[in-house]
């Protein structure tokens, strides 16, 4: 990302999502996860992400590595946005997981 920030928009159908970051420097830096256009909900947000005081859903990025953002209950269609406050970001990948897809099992 350049100096000023950004935001990274990726439309999925998936139930989790992952992604690999690294950010410079090693105080880390604190990124918002939107999902459909409002914070991640807390029964949605990953392993790595956690709600602050103000209700934003923030991933603290510290090294590069995989972080877990999204799990979402169900295989559903969404809008996953992070808002990167500043430079010195690199997002190598996004990975998605399916889970059970219902029109696909029968039974």
């Amino acid at each position: 990302m350049g100096e000023g920030g950004g935001e990274v928009v990726c439309r999925y159908t998936a139930r989790e999502v992952d992604v690999v970051l690294s950010a410079a420097g090693t105080r880390g830096m604190g990124i918002e996860v939107l999902q459909d256009g409002a914070p991640l909900p807390a029964e949605c947000c990953g392993a790595d992400v956690a709600r602050n005081r103000s209700g934003k859903a923030i991933v603290q990025v510290k090294g590069p590595r995989a972080y877990r953002l999204v799990k979402n209950p169900e295989h559903r269609e969404h809008v996953l946005t992070l808002v990167i406050p500043g430079g010195g970001v690199a997002l190598y990948s996004l990975a998605f997981a399916p889970g059970a897809i219902p029109e696909l099992i029968s039974g």
